[in-house]
């Protein structure tokens, strides 16, 4: 159903009909303009600074600046105020305001005249090797050096941030190693001395042991240049130190690569096993415990 609208001609005196959908050809009316509005006097934006609000949220002007002052922000210099305006100075000597002797002694490093620049913080370039005090013991964080005094010593933490010298035979007791001397490590050789051995020609004999702690493991070749033989129980030679306990020895012929039986190590001396006549080299060795 069509829809009417009424509008009043006050030229004819008389009302006139019109669809409603004339409207929809009507240009839209302008928007008021802000400078006509009523009220622009108003505190409607709270948002923006005003006196009355500055005056309660900020401190009061500073001294040598009093309302009404004029002043710019160009280059970003801020309020102007001058320096014999302001309240509390100090006394100055009757020499130049700007007189060193006014002021504090110049840092090391850095004197009247020098020329630096702030460029990236880096402020006055003060050489760390220019300062005085570096031999003094200003940086406890760090262990001293010289807390050792020999070439073998250990330093060993003894609570926070605290350490003390110890030597190698107390850093193995703390570590339950026993003594130095019990865990110490030797590699030495000897020439053997025998009794009882039959030898035809010249006699060729050597030996070599290693030693850690107190157990020795060494090897004995003997030779001749015809031959040796040796009896069991009766022939024997010296060893590198006595054993604390009896042990085995085993020995062999060198030549043939045949096993020639067990020998008993007693005291000082390696009892070897009987072997016949032979011009091979036979080789000897074992394991056992000194005192």
């Amino acid at each position: 159903m069509a829809r009417w609208i009424e509008i009043f001609d006050p030229v004819l005196g008389q009302w006139a009909r019109f669809p409603d959908s004339l409207l929809d050809s009507l240009p839209p009316s302008p928007p008021p303009d802000h400078g006509t509005l009523p009220g622009l006097g108003d505190d409607d934006h709270t948002q923006y600074h005003n006196d009355t609000r500055g005056d309660l949220r900020y401190a009061p002007l500073g001294a040598g600046v009093t309302t009404g002052d004029s002043h710019d922000h160009a280059g970003g210099d801020g309020a102007q105020i001058a320096y014999g305006g302001l309240s509390g100075l100090p006394t100055l000597g009757s020499i130049a305001d700007n007189a060193e002797s006014d002021f504090a002694v110049a840092a090391r490093g850095v004197t009247n005249g020098d020329s630096h620049d702030h460029a990236g913080g880096d402020g006055a370039q003060v050489d760390h090797g220019g300062l005085g005090g570096l031999a003094d013991d200003d940086h406890t964080q760090y262990v001293k050096h010289s807390l050792a005094t020999a070439v073998s010593d250990f330093l060993v933490a003894s609570g926070a941030g605290a350490f003390v010298k110890k030597t190698l035979a107390e850093v193995k007791t703390l570590l339950g190693l026993g003594t130095a001397a019990a865990e110490s490590y030797v590699e030495n050789t000897w020439t053997p001395s025998w009794t009882s051995l039959t030898i035809v020609g010249a006699l060729s004999t050597s030996g070599s042991y290693i030693q850690i702690g107190k157990v020795i493991h060494f090897w004995i070749q003997v030779s001749a240049a015809t031959s040796t033989a040796a009896t069991n129980g009766a022939t024997y030679c010296d060893l590198p130190a006595a054993a604390s306990v009896p042990s085995v020895c085993i020995a062999a012929n060198g030549g043939s690569t045949a096993g020639i039986g067990l020998g008993l190590i007693a005291g000082s001396a390696v009892y070897v096993p009987t072997w016949g006549a032979t011009g091979s080299t036979v080789v000897i060795s074992g394991t056992y415990r000194v005192a």
